[in-house]
């Protein structure tokens, strides 16, 4: 009896170690694929690091470090919508090496690659919950904020993002524009010039800049400052759409149209392309036209106030007073919301004189 127990003993630890070492084993592949799709990603090599981590999970569903940098892959591939998915696979995991707020920051950023600009803002706070003095996410978060016009919070997460790192071009750039839609003319020219000096080019720094020298009647600097912009970046529709807008003060019709079409043309999707063409069509005095190109910066953005601005006059003088009118009043109530004092005041007087 006692060797027949001694038998069974020693078979149960023959089954216990051939157990452990099944699952070491398992263990070291899966362990060895995701290395190896570490160094194939390292290495540029994108496709075959997505079959490595790939391979990695098949084995281990709840690899949480696998699941992220399968979506640094997928992102670099441009497989964005998959990206996301892996980022949220991620979470729902333990991770062993990668800190969420990493993750939620890889997030944030092909959430924007996706144009979905409230999720990205949700993930960018997480990562601020998470990691309060992460400077790169206040420089995002900042240059959202700015994009839908919230110009109070755009500065404050531009000033947070230098403050944790001082010679962040990027956050400056971000932080004069904004600090000009509120009126504030002299700190965002100090702002922007401080930029250039870290990043001397800077398309989008020399085309802000130019906006602002534009407000403080300093034309042909800011003609010269667009001017720039476009020869360090001649993909930057922005810079077409203002030096459109200037050559049509300027009373140079043919050249302004050519500038404003050719921002169209680089950048369909950019609500300032559409803007711009339709004040230089109205400037020409074809309003028929004009009416158009600005509802459809208004479509591509709503809250576009200077757009609501321009309709307005534009419907009002093709005798449309009523519909006219209604958009002035949301360029007033736009404006005031976004803290722009100078086309408030602007809108103010242009309905005074409509009414006189």
């Amino acid at each position: 009896m006692q060797r027949q127990l001694k038998q069974f003993h020693s078979g149960v630890l023959i089954l216990v170690s051939w157990m452990l070492f099944s699952i070491f084993q398992f263990i070291l592949t899966t362990q060895s694929q995701f290395q190896q799709g570490i160094e194939l990603y390292q290495q540029g090599d994108y496709q075959k690091a997505e079959l490595a981590f790939r391979e990695a999970i098949d084995r281990d569903h709840d690899h949480a470090d696998a699941y992220y940098y399968l979506g640094l892959t997928l992102s670099q591939q441009g497989q964005f919508g998959q990206a996301v998915a892996a980022y949220r696979q991620s979470l729902a995991f333990t991770s062993t090496d990668v800190e969420p707020y990493s993750v939620y920051y890889q997030l944030g950023n092909t959430l924007q690659e996706l144009d979905q600009q409230d999720e990205a803002i949700k993930a960018y706070e997480k990562v601020i919950e998470l990691h309060p003095t992460h400077p790169a996410t206040y420089t995002q978060l900042a240059a959202l904020r700015y994009e839908r016009d919230n110009f109070s919070g755009a500065i404050a997460a531009a000033r947070k993002a230098i403050e944790l790192k001082p010679n962040n071009a990027e956050a400056l750039v971000t932080l004069g524009a904004a600090l000009a839609d509120q009126g504030q003319l002299g700190e965002a020219s100090t702002q922007l010039n401080r930029a250039i000096e870290l990043e001397p080019h800077s398309a989008l720094a020399h085309n802000n800049l130019g906006t602002v020298l534009i407000r403080q009647n300093q034309l042909d600097q800011g003609v010269e400052k667009f001017q720039r912009a476009i020869e360090l970046d001649p993909s930057l529709s922005l810079a077409y759409s203002n030096l459109g807008l200037m050559l049509a003060q300027q009373q140079k019709p043919d050249e302004a149209l050519a500038k404003a079409e050719k921002a169209v043309e680089l950048d369909s999707e950019s609500p300032k392309s559409y803007f711009a063409l339709g004040v230089v069509l109205m400037l020409q005095k074809d309003a028929d036209k004009a009416i158009p190109e600005l509802r459809q910066a208004i479509d591509l953005k709503y809250h576009y106030a200077a757009a609501h601005f321009a309709l307005g006059l534009a419907l009002y003088a093709q005798a449309e007073k009523q519909e006219g009118i209604t958009h002035l009043k949301q360029a007033r109530g736009l404006a005031k919301a976004q803290g722009n004092v100078d086309l408030m005041q602007q809108v103010d007087q242009a309905l005074q004189e409509l009414r006189a």
